[in-house]
């Protein structure tokens, strides 16, 4: 049983690995991650900046109320601090902890392996295929 305890609710198994997938699979949470490598962001500024652009047709906003659930879910994995900033107007600033910076290197990790290794599909095979992909196949 290596790399794998036993839950002290239920008797099954935890998997570290299945967990974090658990985490990093939620909508927005990698975008949120990606933004504040960048440093300290207010909870309006991730906002703003997980925008899609609409001249494009792919505006995808990102809802508050999952931007707040995503930010919470991090903080409580220890991957993201809160701090208020001020009371009045509240103000709130959300960082990266070491355990979230240690987070990114394994995204990008994730990153360089799948564009080794996966194969492009839909309209990105397309592209890769009139050799309009940057990012080709090694």
């Amino acid at each position: 049983m290596t790399g794998a305890s036993v839950s002290a609710t239920d008797g099954d198994y935890f998997c570290p690995v299945v967990e974090t997938m658990r985490l990093l699979e939620q909508k927005w949470t990698l975008q949120i991650v990606k933004e504040l490598v960048g440093g300290k962001r207010r909870f309006c500024q991730l906002q703003h900046a997980l925008r899609g652009d609409a001249r494009t047709g792919s505006a995808r906003d990102v809802n508050p109320k999952t931007l707040s659930q995503r930010l919470k879910t991090l903080e409580a994995h220890g991957v993201v601090t809160r701090r208020m900033v001020s009371d009045i107007p509240p103000n709130v600033e959300y960082d990266l902890t070491c355990s979230g910076h240690d987070l990114v290197s394994i995204v990008d990790s994730v990153d360089r392996w799948a564009r080794r290794w996966m194969q492009p599909t839909g309209c990105c095979a397309e592209a890769c295929a009139a050799g309009d992909g940057e990012q080709g196949h090694e």
